[in-house]
């Protein structure tokens, strides 16, 4: 009997992983802590341990050995890192070694942001740059999100290992359908809804020292600007929110500005990119686009 190892069939060929898990993988081993690796590819802990768990299952071993302590490589996943660092490396050379051409740059856009602001004004940059190719694949919070040139996110611009650039969103403003408004400044408070959004840090409870709201008031709290909007707008109550979100609503009447109350929020809308990334010149353009679009449109709403 031969003892030599048989050639594997086409229906053998083992599965490659995703260059996502791979990715996640070495980020952890790397920083041997998965908050670390979330942070360095904008990924939550979650996606970044399903991804790990993912690859392990794939492969068949651990490659993690999990404690008290943290995380450390096990014997399978010290052998198999260097294969992974190579990969990636041999890709990256690959691509350098490609004929330079213009390639399409991959804009990822909180959807209410692509939708209500960036879709609106694009074309004025289509016309400026004809030859740049830009592309929205995804969203901010997409597992491919690392891959991106450029996101548009929603937070408090804290993500130190990349360049920022904070373009609108923290200056909110209590809003609410006209019949609503014309009710609250009348003086009839009674059965007041406000609508806030839990990720904002600025809500109701920031309100209560105005003498126009009662101190006490139903509160319905949201994850998305979006589901707020179609609530306010529907009259299901008052709502702090940028106007750069809701320019269509205010300039049809559909939403009035209520006392000309407005408060300071901690998180909003920031261009966020890896650093040194503005060595590429169609990405230059693209980013000084965006950033003096966000500039003027904050001096119209002023």
């Amino acid at each position: 009997m031969s003892t030599g190892t048989r050639p594997a069939t086409a229906g053998e060929v083992a599965q490659l992983p995703s260059t996502v898990s791979l990715k996640a993988f070495e980020a952890v081993a790397r920083h041997g802590s998965i908050s670390a690796a979330a942070n360095e590819l904008c990924l939550t802990q979650s996606a970044v341990s399903k991804q790990v768990q993912a690859l392990e299952a794939m492969l068949g071993v651990a490659l993690f050995a999990r404690s008290n302590r943290g995380l450390s490589l096990t014997a399978e996943g010290l052998a198999y890192l260097p294969f992974v660092r190579e990969a990636f490396e041999r890709l990256v050379a690959g691509a350098r070694a490609m004929p330079a051409r213009r390639r399409a740059l991959r804009l990822h856009v909180v959807p209410v942001v692509g939708e209500r602001w960036l879709m609106p004004r694009f074309p004025r940059f289509q016309a400026a740059h004809p030859k740049i190719d830009v592309r929205f694949p995804y969203f901010a919070t997409n597992m491919d999100a690392g891959d991106a040139d450029a996101m548009i996110r929603f937070g408090n611009g804290q993500w130190p290992d990349r360049a920022v650039d904070y373009l609108f969103g923290r200056e909110l403003h209590l809003v609410g359908a006209p019949a609503l408004v014309q009710r609250v400044l009348a003086g009839d408070l009674s059965m007041i809804t406000f609508l806030e959004h839990h990720q904002a840090g600025c809500g109701w409870a920031d309100l209560e020292c105005v003498e126009l709201l009662p101190a006490r008031a139903q509160v319905l709290s949201f994850g998305f600007y979006a589901l707020i909007i179609r609530a306010a707008v529907s009259g299901q109550g008052l709502a702090l929110l940028p106007t750069c979100l809701i320019e269509e609503e205010l300039e049809r009447g559909d939403l009035l500005r209520c006392g000309g109350i407005s408060r300071l929020s901690p998180h909003g809308y920031w261009l966020t990119h890896a650093k040194g990334r503005e060595a590429d010149g169609d990405f230059l353009a693209l980013k000084d686009w965006i950033v003096r679009e966000a500039a003027q449109a904050s001096e119209l709403e002023l």
